[in-house]
Formats: structure tokens, sequence, C-alpha cells
């Protein structure tokens, strides 16, 4: 790549836009797994950035801030 500008182009949004990166997840994995990340999501000792990490290690790429507006409704 000779330019920046290129760099980002190439690049193709992982989770399509402006939509929820939690949702979409949520929607991606199977029924069980899609409950248990729903309850790890409603139980508020558990922090947006350990969510994060486990869903990282389970190859889904979901930022802390992004859990943290799912968390406070604003899903997209």
């Amino acid at each position: 790549m000779d330019s920046l500008q290129e760099a980002l182009q190439s690049e193709v949004p992982l989770y399509g836009g402006n939509r929820c990166a939690t949702c979409i997840v949520v929607k991606k994995l199977s029924d069980e797994d899609s409950e248990e990340l729903v309850l790890w999501l409603a139980d508020e000792s558990n922090t947006s950035m350990l969510i994060s990490r486990g869903l990282a290690n389970y190859g889904f790429v979901v930022s802390g801030a992004s859990i943290s507006r799912h968390r406070r409704g604003h899903n997209g």
C-alpha cells in the first residue's frame, strides 16, 4: 500500500456500519452461547472490559466501550 487512504479503503467493517457490535455478536453466537453472554451482560459485577477480553479470546473483537454502550441501551 502506498498511502493511508489506500490502507483505510482496503479495510472492511467487521460488523457492518453503525449497528451495535454487541448485538451482532449475540446474534452470531449459538443459542446456548448467546444466552450465556446475555447473562454476563446483565450482571454488573462483570466489567465491560472483562467481557470484551473474553469475547476476543472466543474470536469476537468488541471494545469495552461498545459493550458499555450496549448495556446503557444505545444499541444502534
